[in-house]
């Protein structure tokens, strides 16, 4: 899972990522977020953030990237196709 607060970012991942092809066995898939901080806390109140923004600590400190903890869980709440490329399958 590779992840970005920018949106152009996210789709230079998926462009490199996949390769345009005329079969139906691969898909891109952007998944758009949204995780509020402030409403994360375990029993003792204490905030348990299960994601952190890792802009200093990464090589490409432009990519705005977002590291989510192992075993995060999200909600689906659409699904849509779209294909900002004109060459591939792009849900998002």
């Amino acid at each position: 899972l590779s992840t970005s607060l920018n949106r152009r970012v996210a789709e230079r991942f998926l462009r490199q990522s996949i390769v345009p092809c005329s079969s139906d066995d691969r898909a891109g898939v952007i998944f758009e977020i949204e995780a509020d901080p402030r409403v994360i806390c375990d029993v003792n109140g204490d905030n348990r953030r299960p994601f952190a923004q890792i802009d200093e600590f990464s090589y490409y400190g432009d990519e705005a990237e977002i590291l989510f903890m192992v075993g995060s869980i999200f909600r689906l709440e659409s699904i849509r196709q779209d294909d900002p490329f004109g060459d591939m399958k792009i849900w998002t």
